[in-house]
């Protein structure tokens, strides 16, 4: 969407001036699942529906099994292989290609990298009928 007030996708303003030298632009980046997963609560927040309730209880439900059955060394396994994953990965680079603004009033928001040959979804497309 592209408006600051309205896309989630975008840094804040707070962000932009907390976040303005390479050693906390690299802490950003790092740290980039939790700001993805938390701006929407802060730009638009919304009710939640039933089935994001339902969703809730189900990923709660999943985590407390995990815990029960393999101890919180697993959980947290897995909520920092989140964080690695999609933070200061190669293959997360698309999230700050999508935004970021290379000239004044040229944002882009495709990934034209190597990181596009792992594009499952667009390889499947491509050779169904």
């Amino acid at each position: 969407m592209g408006v600051e007030e309205i896309d989630p996708d975008l840094p804040t303003r707070f962000e932009a001036r907390l976040f303005c030298n390479s050693i906390t632009k690299l802490v950003w980046v790092i740290l980039q699942p939790f700001w993805y997963a938390f701006r929407p609560l802060v730009i638009n927040p919304m009710a939640p529906q039933g089935l994001e309730i339902l969703n809730m209880v189900v990923q709660f439900s999943a985590d407390y099994v995990v815990v029960h059955f393999w101890g919180v060394k697993s959980l947290v396994f897995m909520l920092a292989s989140t964080i690695l994953g999609a933070g200061l990965h190669p293959m997360a680079g698309h999230f700050i290609a999508e935004h970021y603004m290379f000239e004044k009033g040229c944002e882009t928001y495709s990934y034209y990298g190597p990181g596009k040959l792992f594009d499952l979804q667009r390889w499947l497309s491509q050779r169904a009928p």
